[in-house]
């Protein structure tokens, strides 16, 4: 039983690995679009230089991107909300994620 603990384990850890790399690679892809952001502490909107617009919202246990186009994505699973925010910072926007019993995660966009 508890080989079988561990293995379960190892592979969530994988998976919320996976799921930054994914989030990363998004926004390392999508950045170079952007034309205007609009912020408020749980809202993040991306407008795009080809009018399209990504929001990102932390709803409940989740971090979520919405596009215009009607689909709606899960980035992130077991992310804290309430102890979660988007800040801008100068000319940089920072991303404070914390995921559960891992602490908390700083993004600069």
């Amino acid at each position: 039983m508890f080989g079988i603990t561990q293995v379960h384990e190892r592979w969530l850890q994988r998976q919320a690995d996976m799921e930054w790399h994914m989030l990363v690679l998004y926004l390392q892809t999508e950045k170079q679009a952007v034309k205007k952001i609009d912020l408020s502490a749980k809202t993040m909107k991306w407008q795009l230089e080809n009018t399209e617009t990504l929001t990102f919202t932390l709803e409940n246990d989740k971090l979520m991107l919405k596009a215009t186009n009607g689909g709606n994505i899960t980035l992130l699973h077991d992310i804290v909300s309430k102890d979660s925010y988007f800040e801008k910072k100068k000319t940089t926007i920072h991303w404070f994620l914390v995921k559960q019993g891992h602490g908390l995660y700083e993004i600069k966009t």
